[in-house]
């Protein structure tokens, strides 16, 4: 899936390279960096036919970077079809970012395990993330250059896929320190962005934008014989900041 994301990615940046920009431009090639947190999430274990929860296991803040690659429906730039003029509001990318998922070491009250009240645990994560988004935009401050508007609020939306690793360790008091392995799991998601584009030349823009994302990934391992499975829950989100070049 990682190989076909990139194959997807160079094809739609060499089309970029080949062609030249006419009048404004509204397909663009994006970076991005910021930092990404998450809310507390309830873990749920289970093995060898019991279960318990893990309670506000805490995730640590990441820093997390990506690259954007989207298209505004106007006639100008780029595949400048004759599209309806309701159009130019409208618009959808290809988003690809990267980040670590960690829970940090932490001690977690379990419920649903008689005998047993905390539980130790250190977790470490990433997060590979392909978002497909819809987009929504509107202009302000219009001149010659940019006749849309140089500043751009917008919104997008869309499902993603989230390829995720995740490497847990646990220990209960007075008991040993156990590694579970690692586990890597395909999910879908929901993203939304909250961002404002400022087009500080005709061909540059700077952008600032807020990210949800909600997925509940499933890990499988096998200790010793016995399979054990982690389902967590993640609400993720980033700010991030970034600078684009439009076609």
């Amino acid at each position: 899936m990682r190989s076909k994301g990139k194959i997807i990615l160079l094809a739609a940046i060499a089309a970029l390279v080949l062609v030249p920009a006419l009048c404004w431009a509204e397909m663009f090639v994006e970076g991005y960096v910021g930092g990404t947190f998450g809310a507390n999430s309830d873990v749920d274990v289970s093995a060898a036919g019991a279960s318990a929860t893990l309670d506000d296991a805490k995730i640590d803040p990441s820093v997390i970077g990506g690259l954007k690659v989207g298209y505004w429906f106007t006639k100008e730039g780029f595949l400048g079809y004759d599209y309806p003029d309701w159009m130019k509001y409208l618009g959808f990318a290809l988003d690809l970012s990267y980040h670590n998922l960690d829970l940090r070491p932490q001690e977690t009250r379990v419920t649903g395990v008689p005998g047993i009240a905390s539980i130790r645990s250190w977790d470490d994560g990433r997060a590979f993330t392909v978002g497909f988004m819809f987009m929504g935009r509107y202009g302000f401050l219009p001149d010659s250059e940019v006749p849309f508007g140089r500043l751009q609020p917008y919104v997008a939306v869309g499902p993603a896929l989230v390829i995720s690793t995740f490497e847990p360790t646990i220990s209960v008091p007075g008991g040993p320190v156990v590694p579970l392995g690692r586990d890597t799991t395909t999910e879908i998601a929901l993203m939304t962005d909250v961002g404002l584009r400022y087009m500080a030349l005709k061909n540059v823009s700077l952008d600032v934008a807020f990210r949800y994302r909600y997925t509940e990934p499933s890990y499988d391992y096998d200790f010793a014989g016995t399979s054990v499975s982690i389902d967590p829950e993640y609400h993720l989100f980033s700010f991030y900041a970034g600078a684009a070049l439009h076609f």
